[in-house]
C-alpha cells in the first residue's frame, strides 16, 4: 500500500535547506520579485527588479554547483557555507554590473550562455578532480530522473490547484483576480519545483551503480535512436543531392545538423553503461558508427556556414554555429581516440566552449561586431565614402543592393547592442549620434541619413519624418504640484496590438485615460464622469519640423500641457514622446508622461 510520509518529506525539505541555503535564498528572491512584477504598472525603475530576476535565475544553478563541489571534496560545514557566501557576493557583483536600463539583446545572449554554463557545471563539478565514468553517469542519471519527477509533480499540483481556484471562483462567485494563476505558476516553478528537486538531489557522488532502468533503455532504444537514425538518413540524402546537383547547401541545414548531433550524443550518453554489457554489444558498435557518420555532416556544416560568413561576415549566430561545428569535430575525434570511454569530456568541453564565447576579444560579440564593422568599412571604401580612416558622406546614391547591405549592417548593430555602445562605435566612423537614447529604428534611420543614404525600410519612411522629444528629467528640476489632488505616471504604446484605454484605481476613485489616434487627443475620464483633454497634435506640430527628423531635449516647462476642460483640472508633463510627421499628419507611437488632475 502506498503511503505518504509527511515526516520524511519535511526531513528531506529541511536537509535541502541545510545543504543548499544560498540556492534556495535566490530562488525565493527571484520568485517573489517576479510575482510582484506580474501586474505592476510599467516603470523605468523596475529594470532593477528585472535584473534581480535575471541574476536569481543564473544564481540558482551556480550556487548548487558550489555546494555540490564542496560536498564532493568533503569540505566542512563552515567551509561549504563560506564558499556559498562568496558565491552570493559574486552574484551581487554581477547584479550591479548589469545596466539599470532595458537590456540589449547582447545581455540576453550572454545570459543564455551563462545559463548553459551554470547548468552544465552541476553535471560535472563533483568529478573535476576524480571519480569514475560510471559514478559520473549514475549521478547524472539520478539528477535527470529527479528533474523529470519534480517537473511532473509541479505540473500536476499546479493543474489541481488552478482547477480548485477556478471551481471556488465560479461556484461561490468569489470574483478571484485572474492574476492568481500566473502567480501560482511562478510560485510552483520557483519555490516548489526548486525545493522538491533539491530535496531529492543525490547525496553521494560515488554510489554503487544500480541496475540499468529498463524504461530508460526502452525509451532510448526504441524512440530516440530510431529518430536519430531517420534524421541521419535524411541529412545523408540531402548531402548526396547537393553533390549530385553541385549546389551549395541551404543555410538552415546548419541548425538541423547541430540539433541532430546533440540529440544523438545525448541518446548515446543515456546508453553508456550498456557498452560493456555482453547482452548489448550493439550499443558500442552503434556509438562508434555514429561518431564516424558525423564527419561528412560536419564537413557539410562547415561548407554551409563558411558560405554565409564569406558573403555576409560573422554574426553572433554564425559564430555559434562555427564554434559548435568545431566542438562536434573535436568531440567526435576525441571519443573515437579514447574508445568511447570518457563521457565526462562532453559537458566539460561544451561548458568551456560557452565560456569562451561569452566575454573577451575572442567572444561571439566582439568577433561579430569587428566583422560587421570591417564589412561596412570595406563597402564604404569600394563606394568612395572612406577617406583618411574616416567615413565621408555619399555624394551620390549607391546601387540598391549596396544601400540594402549597409542598412542590414547598421540595423543589425543597433538591434543587438545598447545605445551607448552603438553611439561610441559609430563615433569612430565620424557618424555622431545625439546624447539622448534612441530606439533601434531611430538609430538605424539616423545613421543612414547621416551617411546620405535612403532608408530602405519603406514601412517607416512612408510614415513620414521621425520626431523624438525628451524631457530633461536628469536634472533635479522641481515639478510644481500646485493644487492638484492626484498624480499618475502614464506610459503607453499606440499600435494595433495595444489597448489605447487604461484605467487606474485608488480606493473609490478611478481614472480612465484614452487616446484617439485620428486627431491625437488624450482624454481623461474621472470617476464622476468629469473629463479633460490634451491636444497632442497641436503640441507636436509646434515643436517639430516636417522637412527633417527631430531629436530634441526640452526643459520640463516646455513639455507641460494644460488640459482643456470645464469640470476637471489637469496638467501633463511629457517625459518622452516619439512618432512620425507627414505634413500635417501626426502619428504618435509612444508617450511617457506625468499627469496631475483634480476633480
Amino acid at each position: 500500500m502506498f503511503k505518504i510520509s509527511f515526516s520524511k518529506l519535511s526531513a528531506e525539505a529541511l536537509l535541502a535547506l541545510k545543504r543548499f541555503p544560498a540556492a534556495l535564498l535566490v530562488a525565493f528572491i527571484g520568485t517573489a520579485t517576479l510575482i510582484y512584477l506580474i501586474d505592476a504598472p510599467y516603470n523605468e525603475k523596475h529594470f532593477v527588479l528585472y535584473n534581480l530576476v535575471h541574476t536569481a535565475v543564473l544564481g540558482f544553478s551556480f550556487l548548487i554547483s558550489i555546494s555540490v563541489f564542496c560536498e564532493s571534496k568533503k569540505m566542512t560545514f563552515i567551509q561549504n557555507h563560506l564558499f556559498q557566501i562568496i558565491g552570493l557576493a559574486l552574484l551581487a557583483g554581477y547584479y550591479f554590473y548589469l545596466p539599470n536600463a532595458e537590456l540589449s539583446e547582447i545581455y540576453y545572449f550572454r545570459a543564455a550562455l551563462l545559463f548553459i554554463i551554470m547548468h552544465l557545471s552541476v553535471s560535472f563539478v563533483p568529478f573535476i578532480l576524480g571519480g569514475s565514468q560510471n559514478d559520473f553517469w549514475e549521478y547524472n542519471k539520478r539528477m535527470f530522473i529527479y528533474i523529470l519527477t519534480a517537473a511532473l509533480y509541479t505540473v500536476v499540483l499546479f493543474g489541481g490547484l488552478a482547477l480548485a481556484i477556478l471551481a471556488v471562483d465560479q461556484l461561490f462567485k468569489v470574483n478571484i483576480d485572474d492574476e492568481i494563476y500566473p502567480r501560482l505558476w511562478i510560485f510552483m516553478v520557483g519555490i516548489f519545483n526548486s525545493w522538491f528537486f533539491l530535496s531529492k538531489f543525490p547525496k553521494q557522488y560515488n554510489e554503487q551503480q544500480a541496475e540499468y532502468p529498463t524504461a530508460l533503455r526502452l525509451f532510448t532504444q526504441y524512440v530516440l535512436l530510431p529518430l536519430v537514425t531517420i534524421y541521419l538518413l535524411i541529412l545523408y540524402g540531402y548531402e548526396i543531392k547537393i553533390i549530385a546537383l553541385w549546389e551549395l547547401p541551404m543555410g538552415w541545414v546548419s541548425y538541423l545538423i547541430i540539433g541532430f548531433s546533440i540529440v544523438g550524443i545525448l541518446a548515446l550518453l543515456l546508453l553508456f553503461p550498456l557498452q560493456e554489457n555482453e547482452q548489448f554489444k550493439w550499443v558500442r558498435k552503434y556509438t562508434k558508427s555514429f561518431y564516424f557518420a558525423l564527419f561528412p555532416l560536419i564537413l557539410l556544416l562547415f561548407i554551409a556556414i563558411g558560405k554565409r560568413i564569406s558573403d555576409y561576415g560573422i554574426t553572433e549566430n554564425r559564430y555559434f554555429i562555427l564554434i559548435l561545428a568545431l566542438w562536434l569535430l573535436g568531440t567526435s575525434v576525441f571519443m573515437l581516440i579514447k574508445r568511447l570511454k570518457n563521457i565526462k569530456i562532453i559537458p566539460i568541453s561544451l561548458a568551456c566552449v560557452a565560456l569562451f564565447s561569452t566575454a573577451g576579444p575572442q567572444s561571439a560579440f566582439s568577433v561579430a561586431k569587428y566583422s560587421q564593422f570591417s564589412r561596412l568599412e570595406k563597402i564604404l571604401k569600394e563606394n568612395n565614402a572612406w577617406k583618411n580612416g574616416k567615413f565621408t558622406v555619399f555624394t551620390k546614391q549607391p546601387s540598391d543592393s549596396v544601400n540594402r547591405e549597409i542598412y542590414s549592417i547598421v540595423n543589425h548593430i543597433s538591434e543587438l547592442y545598447d545605445y551607448k555602445t552603438v553611439r561610441k562605435d559609430f563615433a569612430k566612423l565620424s557618424v555622431n549620434l545625439p546624447d539622448t537614447t534612441l530606439s533601434q529604428y531611430l538609430v538605424t534611420d539616423m545613421v543612414m541619413k547621416k551617411m546620405g543614404l535612403n532608408n530602405v525600410n519603406v514601412a517607416y519612411s512612408e510614415s513620414g519624418r521621425y520626431f523624438n522629444f525628451t524631457g530633461d528629467t536628469q536634472k533635479p528640476d522641481i515639478i510644481p504640484i500646485e493644487d492638484y489632488q492626484n498624480f499618475i505616471e502614464y506610459t503607453s504604446y499606440f499600435d494595433s496590438y495595444s489597448d489605447s484605454a487604461k484605467t487606474y484605481t485608488f480606493e473609490a476613485d478611478s481614472l480612465t485615460i484614452d487616446f484617439e489616434s485620428e486627431h491625437n487627443i488624450l482624454t481623461l475620464t474621472g470617476s464622476k464622469e468629469k473629463k479633460a483633454e490634451f491636444d497632442l497634435n497641436e503640441f507636436v506640430i509646434k515643436y517639430s519640423d516636417e522637412k527633417d527628423d527631430e531629436y530634441k531635449t526640452f526643459k520640463i516647462q516646455d513639455l507641460t500641457i494644460t488640459g482643456l476642460s470645464k469640470n476637471m483640472k489637469a496638467k501633463m508633463i511629457i517625459k518622452s514622446i516619439y512618432g512620425y510627421r507627414n505634413g500635417q499628419k501626426i502619428s504618435i507611437q509612444n508617450i511617457n508622461a506625468y499627469i496631475f488632475y483634480s476633480e
